[in-house]
């Protein structure tokens, strides 16, 4: 009827009715509309026909081109007499149009038009568009393929991988990092302990923890418990937090002590004593259960349009198929080392978590993804958003990754051009998928010819997504329409919203009885090649910077303000890739708001993320002509400087103006102007710090957020770069511990550190050549050649990467596959014998090959000049990931180092005289030296290694376990100290009693962008401790807390120590004056053991025969386990620096802790019933300092030292552990 009516006024003047609408003029489009179709009345057979009445002319119709379309498309019929019919044409604008698409258009109005005619009384909803196949094409290409493989929940496809590969990486995270088997482990002691607690299955455990390795460790052990996880971050709102409590009401928490989390719940803090003694006891080993994959899995909140957040309850299955694309569809060669960036609030964290896991992997954990634009990284994949991630790599630190995946919003090919830029051979995936269909729908990978913006791609495994109209019927291609998605990855739904779950969760017409779709809201279509291409959404739910925000939950945070009539949030984009929430105000009664409190109190209900970066207040909201906001309206929000500007006050104040205005797009910044306030954001802090590097200003991210205006940032900045303390290319300064080895004179030429390593099975000896040659490309220290100077020190310079070969210094030996121990043992003694620095030979090693069939062995001897502990987990997970790239004959690229060691060394000479404010604190250590524990210091030309003698204890477990329940208090580390100081006060009485303490010595604070992760050489630091001797009127209590404070004073761990000694030529005679200490302490952390509780003793592997047959305990690229354990030994002839050498070490083992304590000293000072009567002093003192109340803790809150296994042994296997025990009982 309407369209009838219109044909009432079809005679008025097409610009007559153009004036009186007066529309928006725009060259690109007809201001009217862009369809036109005509339908001419008058027969062409007709007009044909009279036209041959006129003398026999012949006549026919001719199309006579236009040259220009004037509209997009027009429609065009005339009614042909001859057949009955109509004659039809399309005309379309070429440059909006390819033919194949009009083509396809014009066939679909033909299958339409014949519809309507066949049945006539049919609603338009059920007449159907697509052509013949064109639904069966659509349906295809939205059905991901068909797979059952990997079926299995994540905690059972993780522990396969305990099984196959229990010493290989796990988690890293800082100086943590665990095994695959301590991770299990440590995982089933906390699920005994959450099942005491009440979880099990469809009961929720909340998670509580700082990202680190212990998060990891909570949220397997509530998965093995059967319990689903609630992650909380504790950044998040109280409000906000204690909803999602109450909400979906978990039975207890894992956090730590001081972790505010609301409700009243049941606390599982892993720092308390009483619960780091009940982990003790629990059982390590995997409990017996039933699994169902129709467990809830975990719960996510997420964003709620109402202004409440609502609970996405996923389960098992959807996380299982999910595992299942991982193996599949990514593969094990890009998981192999995954960044783990996202927050367990976010479903991206399954993904970057399990994932690894599940395929033998490693997760390396941090901070956030600004954590890699401070320090750059080196994985086989990262994943972010692409906003965020695009800006990371613009920030010029430098990364290396095999494949970057970006979900979250929009893929731009501005974002793949910078990710390209700085990462050229990385793979770039899209990926895509809502929380409710857990973690991601679909997945493309580029491959060029994206466009303006990246596809997302088709469907995973066991997933189907269908792109329909509202009456949920498919959409032809190029038409868009609304995503739905069925499959295995559906959630369950809202937890505890069952009339929300039907409303989204619907019916799936192209399935089986009862199977659902999930409706998403987000617009896509279907592009020509088969993927999708997102296009917006269909509600008022954004995504900024990734995050999922439903803005009717931010605009009713901001009405409830009080003072404000009415409140509109919008999503606004002023600048290119600049996304930014602005909130618009209407306030009561015309009096002002204020936008700052405004702001705060918005904060407090909803995460940052949701707060607006802008308020503007107006008189009254702007609508249109049917009542509804006219967001077009909405006035752009100013960005305006401080009340009060103040001009900056030199260069690098105005340097930092300059940025500030630049990166924020203001016209004028004050030095005391706040980044953030002036609409600074997380990502644009990023682009602040790229910006400033470039301009030679040093300054972290971090920092960005501490010292927020020009002043402070300008105060705080460095302008040095680290690599520029490198110096002459191929020569490095001396390094304190280097130099505190040339004191010791002659006799050091064969001092090392030793590895007996299992390699792969059928691996060749060009195979192991090739990968033992790129590790020693990599890294420089392995390639470096130490000469004596005049002075007795040494000058290094190092040789390149293509002039050594491991032909060199490697040597073949082929052997049965019972070869003895004393064979392997002969070789790295003959392998300490041939090292040479001033040659450069600084490692040395032998193959046993025994046979394609049988693991061989590789014996590394290093000199300890380029190795430390930490270098050698480097080392050998260097030789790991060359193995895998040269056995399927790829080419190796191993990660980068960071800061070289030459930068390293260089940087320590030049802050060498910053340290002098250091001076007079270490002279009054060492001052007056020690009375002796002897009858003469330790004499470098008499006492040697050949007369060196060591021995063993073990502490009962009762002590060691009261030992370490004290960890949260003061420290290990300072328990055994103090225990030490009473130990020698009994044994040899005095007041006090001065040890040298041994540490990592990577201080990467010393300067902003020092990363030493990667960086092999030796890095040990030693200062010096007085230790108090006797317990004063507070008992052995007073004794420790006097440790404590002692140690918490120590700067940098001890680090300037060895830089005013050793480095500074102005203080090196002033501290080498004094007496050096006559015991040297050494604590190596705290070491999660699976499997056997012992290790093997030196004896034992002495009483081994050449031709003795051993069990061997063989992991490729690991240390051996067992007899095969042996070290390279010391040259005889190697001096001896202290009268006493004290080791500890504390092994978690199945049957509780165990401390092992070490002592080695020379058989020409000290007997073997002296140190009887030491350790059983220490011992007792130890069993004395765990069972009395101390005093209450010092007011300062003490940092302890780190040990060197506090770095990156905090989990060793059973035969690194062998590896260790060698070395102690080989070095002094």
């Amino acid at each position: 009827a309407v369209d009838l009516d219109a044909y009432a006024h079809q005679d008025v003047p097409f610009e007559r009715l153009v004036d009186a609408l007066s529309p928006e003029r725009s060259l690109s489009r007809h201001p009217l509309f862009q369809v036109m179709l005509n339908l001419d009345g008058v027969e062409r057979g007709r007009v044909e026909g009279a036209l041959e009445g006129f003398g026999g002319v012949r006549a026919s119709g001719v199309s006579v081109p236009m040259g220009a379309a004037k509209f997009d498309l027009s429609f065009s019929f005339t009614e042909n007499g001859r057949t009955e019919g109509l004659l039809g044409s399309l005309e379309f604008a070429a440059d909006l149009f390819d033919e194949a698409t009009a083509r396809g258009l014009a066939e679909r109005f033909v299958v339409v038009l014949g519809r309507l005619v066949d049945g006539v009384d049919r609603p338009l909803s059920g007449v159907g568009v697509l052509g013949v196949g064109e639904r069966e094409l659509l349906l295809g290409w939205g059905r991901g393929a068909a797979s059952s493989g990997g079926v299995g929940s994540v905690v059972e496809l993780f522990e396969e991988q305990v099984v196959r590969v229990p010493g290989a990486v796990a988690v890293v995270a800082g100086d943590v990092s665990l095994t695959y088997g301590e991770l299990n482990g440590r995982a089933n002691r906390l699920a005994a302990v959450l099942r005491s607690r009440g979880a099990g299955p469809e009961r929720f455990v909340a998670v509580a923890l700082p990202r680190g390795a212990d998060m990891v460790v909570a949220l397997l052990a509530v998965l093995k418990s059967g319990a689903g996880y609630l992650p909380l971050d504790v950044a998040y709102p109280r409000e906000r937090l204690a909803f999602m409590v109450e909400d979906a009401g978990p039975v207890a928490v894992v956090t730590l002590t001081g972790v505010e989390v609301p409700g009243v719940l049941e606390r599982v803090e892993l720092d308390d004593p009483a619960i780091v003694a009940e982990l003790d006891n629990a059982p390590v080993g995997n409990a017996a259960r039933e699994f169902s994959l129709m467990r809830a899995a975990y719960v996510i909140y997420t964003s709620g349009s109402t202004g409440r957040p609502k609970g996405v309850v996923v389960s098992h299955e959807g996380v299982a198929n999910l595992m299942g694309w991982v193996r599949e569809g990514v593969g094990v060669e890009l998981m192999r080392r995954v960044v783990a960036s996202t927050s367990l609030s976010f479903d991206v964290s399954v993904f970057e978590l399990f994932g690894p896991l599940v395929v033998g992997g490693s997760v390396w954990v941090v901070d956030d993804l600004l954590s890699l634009a401070e320090r750059g990284w080196s994985a086989s994949l990262v994943s972010g958003v692409p906003s965020a991630f695009s800006r990371v790599v613009e920030a010029g630190v430098g990364g290396e990754a095999d494949a970057v995946f970006l979900a979250g919003e929009a893929l731009t090919a501005r974002d793949v051009k910078a990710i390209r830029g700085a990462l050229p051979d990385a793979a770039i995936a899209n990926v895509y998928g809502p929380t409710e269909t857990t973690v991601y729908a679909t997945f493309w990978r580029d491959g060029g010819g994206m466009g303006n913006a990246a596809p997302i791609g088709q469907p995973l495994r066991n997933t189907r997504v269908f792109v329909l109209d509202g009456f949920l019927s498919p959409v032809p291609v190029g038409v868009v329409g609304e995503l739905y998605v069925a499959g295995a990855g559906l959630a369950r739904g809202y937890f505890g919203r069952a009339g929300l779950t039907a409303e989204r969760f619907v019916a799936c017409p192209f399935g089986g009885v009862g199977e659902r779709m999930y409706r998403t809201g987000d617009l896509v279509r279907w592009r020509a090649d088969g993927n999708l291409e997102f296009v917006g959404r269909a509600d008022d739910q954004v995504k900024v910077r990734g995050f999922r925000i439903e803005l009717g939950e931010v605009e009713a945070a901001v009405s409830a303000f009080p003072g404000v009539e009415r409140a509109v949030v919008v999503v606004r984009e002023d600048r290119p890739g600049d996304r930014r929430i602005v909130a618009y105000v209407v306030p009561e009664n015309g009096v002002g708001v204020d936008e700052r409190e405004l702001l705060l109190a918005v904060g407090r209900r909803v995460p940052d993320y949701m707060v607006p970066s802008a308020v503007v207040v107006l008189e009254v909201v702007p609508l249109s002509v049917n009542g509804k906001v006219d967001r077009g309206a909405l006035p752009v929000p100013g960005v305006v400087s401080g009340e009060v500007f103040v001009a900056p006050g030199g260069a690098v104040e105005e340097l930092w103006c300059g940025l500030f205005a630049e990166v924020l797009g203001v016209e004028r910044v004050g030095v005391d102007d706040g980044f953030f306030a002036l609409g600074g954001d997380s990502i644009l802090s990023i682009q602040l710090v790229g910006r400033a590097r470039a301009a030679g200003v040093v300054v972290s991210v971090r920092q960005v957020f501490e010292c927020r205006t020009p002043r402070e940032l300008a105060a705080a900045a460095s302008t040095e770069n680290v690599g520029a303390f490198e110096g002459v290319a191929g020569e490095v300064g001396a390094l304190p511990v280097v130099s505190w080895l040339a004191e010791r004179g002659e006799g050091v030429g064969g001092y090392n550190q030793s590895v007996v390593v299992g390699t792969p099975a059928g691996m060749g000896w060009g195979q192991l050549c090739e990968v033992v040659d790129a590790v020693v490309g990599r890294h420089e220290a392995w390639r470096s050649r130490w000469e004596r100077r005049g002075d007795g020190r040494w000058a290094v310079t190092f040789t390149d990467a293509d002039e050594i070969r491991a032909e060199e210094w490697l040597e073949r030996r082929a052997v049965g596959p019972d070869v003895g121990v004393g064979v392997v043992r002969a070789a790295a003694e003959s392998c300490r014998r041939g090292l040479d620095v001033g040659s450069g030979r600084v490692v040395k090693g032998v193959w046993f090959d025994r046979g394609p069939e049988c693991g061989g062995l590789l014996v590394l001897v290093a000199h300890h000049l380029v190795v430390d502990g930490v270098s050698w987990r480097i080392v050998l997970g260097d030789l790991a990931l060359a193995w895998e790239r040269v056995r399927v004959g790829g080419v190796v690229e191993l990660p980068a180092v960071g800061t070289s060691l030459r930068a390293w060394a260089g940087l320590i000479e030049a802050r060498a005289a910053e340290r002098e404010g250091e001076l007079e604190r270490w002279e009054g250590v060492v001052a007056g030296g020690d009375e002796l524990i002897a009858a003469r210091r330790v004499d470098p030309v008499s006492d040697r290694y050949a007369v060196r003698q060591s021995h063993t204890v073990s502490l009962p477990a009762e002590v060691a376990s009261a030992l370490l329940s004290r960890v949260s208090e003061v420290g290990v580390q300072e328990v055994l100290l103090a225990g030490l100081g009473l130990a020698v006060g009994r044994w040899r009485p005095r007041a006090e009693v001065l040890v040298e303490v041994e540490g990592h010595g990577r201080v990467e604070d010393l300067a902003v962008g020092v990363d030493l992760s990667r960086t092999v050489g030796w890095f040990t630091s030693i200062y010096p401790v007085r230790l108090p001797a006797s317990e004063s009127g507070e008992g052995a209590g007073g004794v420790l807390r006097e440790v404590t404070e002692r140690l918490a004073e120590v700067p940098d761990g001890g680090l300037g120590y060895g830089m005013l000694r050793y480095t500074n030529p102005e203080t090196r005679a002033r501290l080498a004056a004094h007496p050096a200490p006559q015991i040297l302490f050494n604590y190596l952390g705290r070491i999660t053991v699976s499997g056997e509780t012992e290790t093997e003793t030196e004896t034992d592997a002495n009483t081994a025969t050449d031709t003795d047959a051993v069990e061997e305990q063989v992991t490729d690229w690991l240390p051996v386990s067992g007899p095969y354990a042996v070290g390279a030994g010391q040259d005889n002839d190697l001096p001896l620096t202290h009268t006493l050498e004290v080791n500890a070490l504390t092994l978690d083992t199945p049957e509780g802790p165990r401390l092992r304590l070490t002592c080695s000293w020379p058989s020409t000072l000290l007997t073997p019933t002296d140190i009887d009567h030491l350790t059983h002093h220490w011992t007792t003192a130890l069993h004395t300092l765990t069972t009395t109340q101390e005093p209450a803790a010092p007011d300062i809150a003490p940092e302890p030292p780190t040990a060197p296994g506090d770095l990156n042994l905090a989990g060793l296997s059973p035969a690194e552990i062998d590896m260790l025990e060698a070395d102690w009982k080989e070095q002094s």
